[in-house]
């Protein structure tokens, strides 16, 4: 039970961080995404008959982790392109979005599964479970990022005038300048 809670208010709490980060949009399209990756590996598990213990519910942490930096990485570049191609229409500017990241994205996910794959061949029996969540996570969080919570973002009807400056008030919001301070 506690392993479902711990996963529950996560989710909760990362839909909660991204709506006040960016637009109510955005927090909503980042839930799905990770309800989606969530009830794909468990439903994998149901499928499979494998043993669900604490590696596994471990792993569903972990996936939940990759999957929203994964998403914060495509949101970031949205809300970028959003500032700069001002009257580019939202699904392409989505579809520009997603095709600049695809490449740090798949190299991610290669890499990742690389060392699965490793873990996978000398983990041993006791690892197995975890690992096979963990590729499973990978491949649909990847999924989920790039196709599930980018259209969710036009079905949810974002819009190109969203507040400008939402979460960049900090120390640096304005800084433009790269390079050594100038001396007095």
């Amino acid at each position: 039970f506690n392993g479902i809670l711990a996963v529950f208010l996560a989710i909760i709490g990362i839909a909660v961080f991204s709506w006040l980060r960016y637009e109510w949009q955005f927090g909503v399209s980042t839930a799905v995404a990770i309800i989606h990756d969530v009830l794909m590996t468990l439903g994998f598990f149901a499928l499979t008959q494998f043993v669900f213990d604490l590696n596994i519910v471990a792993a569903v942490l972990t996936i939940i982790g990759y999957s929203i930096n994964d998403k914060m990485v495509i949101d970031d570049r949205i809300r970028e392109n959003m500032r700069k191609y001002r009257k580019m229409g939202m699904s392409e500017l989505i579809d520009l979005s997603v095709n600049e990241t695809l490449p740090r994205t798949v190299m991610t996910s290669v890499t990742i599964m690389l060392a699965l794959g490793a873990l996978l061949l000398f983990g041993g029996h006791v690892l197995r479970g975890f690992t096979a969540a963990m590729m499973l996570g990978i491949i649909v969080g990847t999924y989920s990022s790039v196709y599930v919570s980018s259209s969710l973002l036009i079905t949810l009807g974002l819009k190109p005038g969203f507040r400008e400056d939402k979460g960049d008030k900090g120390v640096n919001a304005n800084a433009e300048r790269v390079g050594p301070r100038e001396s007095k």
